[in-house]
């Protein structure tokens, strides 16, 4: 009876995939920016309630993809890149566990730039943001009120972000990197 109750709770995550083409768009139009989008993975189960629950911080994420990830056409000419960024939103299940990855082909993120920024923003001094490893530097993106934004915009800078992504993530024992 328990396993038939939790099979009955499962959906497929095609259902949290068909919001995503719409956002990608509108977030791409907002930045003059042009993505193509790869959706895997839509017939992995997951429970209906943390589907519901991870469905703002993965509309969250495919924006952040869009702001921060994804060069501009002419950015991506220069780097000799195809006009058009490739953005994937993958789901797999591995073991009892479901995997949510997005990944861009854009420029990545540059460690050097968010000790600056840290440092900038008073969360940290010189000396203790240089004293960090690149992998300790990447966690700053989840630091409430953190943003690597130059300006204000719909989609960045307002320093609401990928905490929130970690905050719900950890909620259902899950992880976020």
């Amino acid at each position: 009876l328990h396993d038939e109750i939790l099979r009955v709770r499962m959906v497929c995550v095609e259902r949290a995939f068909t919001r995503i083409p719409r956002i990608l768009r509108d977030a791409a139009r907002g930045e003059d920016k042009k993505v193509n989008l790869n959706l895997e993975g839509s017939e992995t189960e997951i429970d209906k309630n943390i589907l519901e629950a991870m469905n703002d911080p993965l509309l969250h994420l495919i924006r952040n993809t869009v702001s921060h990830g994804v060069e501009d056409p002419e950015e991506r000419a220069r780097a000799g890149k195809p006009e058009i960024a490739q953005i994937t939103v993958r789901a797999t299940q591995e073991g009892n566990q479901v995997v949510l990855e997005v990944e861009d082909d854009g420029h990545g993120i540059d460690p050097d730039k968010l000790r600056r920024i840290a440092a900038n923003k008073g969360l940290l001094t010189v000396e203790q943001a240089a004293g960090l490893n690149d992998a300790e530097v990447m966690e700053l993106i989840f630091e409430p009120g953190f943003s690597s934004a130059e300006e204000v915009n719909e989609l960045s800078g307002r320093g609401v972000g990928l905490d929130v992504v970690r905050n719900v993530t950890n909620r259902f024992n899950g992880s976020v990197s």
